[in-house]
């Protein structure tokens, strides 16, 4: 699916009941996001 292996270990990590928060930069690094867009 494309997704970084790094990412998916990570998310694979967080119990059912919690929320991985990703920082923007790692996101962007990883690809999960390919740009931003910010309002003005």
């Amino acid at each position: 699916m494309g997704v970084d292996a790094d990412v998916a270990i990570a998310a694979a990590s967080v119990p059912h009941d919690k929320i991985l928060l990703i920082p923007l930069r790692d996101a962007l690094a990883t690809q999960l996001l390919t740009a931003v867009v910010e309002r003005l």
